[in-house]
C-alpha cells in the first residue's frame, strides 16, 4: 500500500497483504504481523502472536469498527482496536472466515462440520449443525432486533 497526500506526494509504502479495509483503514498482513493502517499514515501493531494465530486465512472489522477479528489456520482472534479491553482467543482449526453480527456481540464461522457462534461478551462457544459442511455463512437482520 502507498500513501499519498493530498497534493499526490508519496506519503509511505507498506509491504504486505490487504485483508480488508474500512473507511479510512486499511487491515494488513506483512510476514507474521497483523498492522493497521490509517489513511493518515498511523501503523498500529495488533496483538496477534503467530503461534496464536497461524497462517493467517481473513479478517474483517466489526460493524461498530471498535475491534477486528483475524481467522488463522489454529485459532481466531479479536481484538479491540485502541486500548480499550483485551484479545479474545478462540482455537478453530477449519475456519476461513467469520462473519460478525450486527451489534458486534457475535462471530458466525463456517467450518468443515457445522457453524460455530462466537459470543465474544460471554466468551462462549456454540456449535450448530454439525452433521453438514459449510463454505459460507450469511446474516439477515429480522424485526427490530
Amino acid at each position: 500500500i502507498t500513501l499519498f497526500t493530498k497534493d499526490g506526494d508519496r506519503k509511505a509504502s507498506y509491504q504486505g497483504q490487504v485483508l480488508t479495509s474500512r473507511g479510512d483503514g486499511w487491515l494488513l498482513v506483512a510476514g507474521e504481523s497483523v498492522d493497521l493502517l490509517s489513511a493518515g499514515g498511523g501503523v498500529v501493531r495488533l496483538p496477534f502472536p503467530p503461534d496464536r494465530v497461524g497462517l493467517i486465512k481473513s479478517g474483517s472489522f466489526s460493524p461498530d469498527g471498535k475491534s477486528v477479528a483475524v481467522v488463522g489456520s489454529v485459532g481466531i482472534l479479536v481484538s479491540p482496536i485502541g486500548d480499550d479491553g483485551e484479545t479474545i482467543e478462540f482455537a478453530v482449526s477449519d475456519a476461513s472466515e467469520a462473519i460478525w453480527s450486527a451489534e458486534a456481540r457475535f462471530l458466525i464461522v463456517p467450518r468443515h462440520e457445522g457453524i460455530s457462534i462466537f459470543d465474544l461478551q460471554s466468551v462462549n462457544q456454540y456449535s450448530l449443525l454439525e452433521d453438514h459442511e459449510f463454505r459460507s455463512v450469511g446474516i439477515i437482520a429480522i424485526g427490530d432486533s
